[in-house]
């Protein structure tokens, strides 16, 4: 059995290549092996297309995939994941058991891509991050001016900060849009010190470099800034820490559905009057601490859309810029987040996948504890797709396996010596036996038990004859 990965990029020479790598377990020693199969080059990637490249490249490996593939795994695009179309549900229609998996973190990082750059507000803020990280840390000069004004601003509150640098936002990267915030925000007097101490030294001289500050200042001293700011702020607080999780060594998909959930029922609780009530909070605070003082929301000019004939009402016109901003952006991006989480993270496949999370070691030690707690419906859907495995045996096997798992564990490597009550009296003969190393401490603290075997010479000679 095996399972295939695939995914597509360009070369130095802009062509398309799309890699195939296959991974599969050793059936003898039991580990596990990724191998890359072949690399093709296709200008049209359609799943139709990727698909019959897929075929074409499993006739001339001579793999059985319609019986032995077990699961399939790309990225989200359409083309990889789409449900009628993709190349996922082309292959299950040949392969049923072919699971298609979906790296969870790579989704989380798509929903967060859709939120970034969902109305202007939020592209307006990592548009100008971006803007500052290019106009500071691409100049030497400026970026020591940076970490001075962070020093001088260190010794006035009384604080030794470690220096920080402007961060960039990377489009491949999410984690880097919530990078590139905490600085600005964290240092935010000093960033805007820095960009007055360039606008005068720099500035008349230069006005592409004086208008750029003029420019920055006036966004970064907005409080359109500081609420959008500190909405994604709130955002990220609750996604950053998922993403780590997502990516630990012993996540299950158990474990993974139940911490999506509760993220969902987070961003849900964001949704309400109290919550932006928080925010309006924080933004005052804040202000407080700043060295400047925030253009407030500007109230923008209503449209005078002519009444149609027939037309008895007409759309309220929103002349509150507060309420207008809760509308048109927080309202916006939470259903934006809401409707990205539940689409991105659906239900299939999942029965399996929960199935398979039984078998990590987590899981394994607390069925180890106590057997009872393993789910009545164990192992059902799993059993359901693979027709050949025998629920009942498995199960037997499974609780079987997680008794003994200690035992299994510990002797996986030889102990330091095979009996408890045989300690070799003969030091130096028994280096010829023992492939274990001692250091002197050990060596002062064991305590020489005779036994009728003088020798390990001698108990070597017995071990031939037998």
């Amino acid at each position: 059995m095996f399972s295939i990965s695939i995914d597509t990029t360009f070369d130095a020479s802009r062509n398309e290549q799309i890699s195939f790598i296959i991974r599969y377990a050793d059936e003898v020693t039991g580990e596990v092996h990724e191998r890359l199969l072949a690399v093709k080059e296709s200008p049209i990637t359609s799943g139709k297309k990727l698909y019959d490249i897929f075929v074409n490249v499993m006739e001339a490996e001579n793999l059985n995939w319609k019986e032995e593939m077990v699961g399939q795994s790309y990225d989200g695009a359409s083309n990889m994941r789409g449900n009628y179309n993709g190349l996922q549900a082309h292959i299950k229609e040949e392969s049923p058991q072919a699971l298609f998996v979906w790296c969870h973190s790579h989704r989380l990082a798509l929903v967060v891509k859709q939120a970034v750059s969902c109305n202007s507000n939020a592209v307006d803020l990592f548009g100008n991050l971006e803007t500052l990280y290019v106009f500071l840390w691409c100049s030497k000069k400026r970026a020591t001016i940076f970490r001075e004004i962070q020093i001088e601003c260190g010794n006035m509150e009384g604080k030794n900060n470690p220096l920080h640098a402007v961060k960039r936002v990377s489009t491949t990267r999410w984690s880097s849009h919530a990078a590139a915030l905490y600085v600005v925000l964290k240092f935010h007097n000093a960033v805007l010190k820095t960009l007055n101490k360039i606008k005068d030294s720099e500035g008349s001289a230069d006005v592409v470099v004086g208008a750029s500050c003029s420019g920055l200042i006036s966004y970064l001293t907005s409080q359109r800034f500081l609420l959008t700011a500190l909405l994604f702020k709130t955002i990220f607080q609750i996604l950053e820490p998922v993403t780590r999780q997502l990516q630990s060594q012993d996540m299950d998909m158990l474990m993974a559905t139940n911490i999506l959930n509760n993220v969902i029922h987070q961003i849900k609780e964001l949704r309400n009057d109290d919550s932006f009530k928080r925010l309006l909070k924080r933004t005052d605070e804040f202000a407080e601490n700043s060295i400047v003082d925030f253009l407030p929301l500007v109230s923008s000019r209503p449209k005078r859309v002519p009444r149609k004939s027939g037309e008895h009402c007409q759309d309220e016109i929103i002349s509150c810029p507060m309420k207008k901003f809760r509308i048109d952006t927080y309202n916006v991006i939470m259903d934006i987040l809401l409707a990205e989480l539940s689409g991105r993270f659906e239900s299939t496949n999942i029965g399996p996948l929960k199935d398979l999370s039984l078998l990590s070691f987590r899981r394994i030690r607390e069925v180890q504890n106590n057997p009872h707690i393993v789910p009545c419906d164990a192992f059902d859907a799993l059993c359901t797709m693979y027709s050949q495995i025998d629920k009942n045996s498995l199960l037997t096997e499974y609780i079987e396996f997680c008794k003994n798992f200690t035992e299994i564990e510990n002797s996986i490597l030889l102990p330091k010596y095979l009996n408890n009550n045989l300690i070799v009296e003969d030091y130096e003969d028994s280096l010829e036996l023992n492939a274990y190393s001692y250091d002197s401490a050990e060596e002062d603290s064991a305590k020489v038990v005779y036994h009728n075997i003088s020798s390990t010479r001698e108990l070597f000679k017995l071990f031939c004859l037998a």
